[in-house]
């Protein structure tokens, strides 16, 4: 199995057994979310560590995934920022 892109349905249950399944969010590698964000996968890991990056899950000790949505929310917030200095 390939970690590459982390994707798998996880079912929520209801009394009945009936409730649909509700995908789980899409997952990246550090490479994937850099490449998506246009930067260096070294620059991904420096921002992460001062607590600039985006939201990451930790799965073990070596294993960082990064939510797409987190992705998406974080260029969003910073680019909202901007847009806010660009008018003010």
């Amino acid at each position: 199995m390939s970690f590459s892109v982390l994707y798998h349905s996880l079912s929520l249950y209801s009394d009945d057994m009936n409730a649909p399944d509700i995908p789980a969010p899409l997952c990246l590698t550090t490479r994937e979310a850099a490449r998506r964000l246009g930067i260096s996968t070294q620059t991904l890991r420096r921002m992460a560590k001062r607590g600039d990056a985006p939201p990451s899950i930790l799965l073990g000790q070596a294993c960082v995934m990064w939510p797409e949505e987190a992705l998406v929310a974080w260029v969003r917030a910073r680019t909202d920022k901007e847009r806010a200095r660009e008018h003010a």
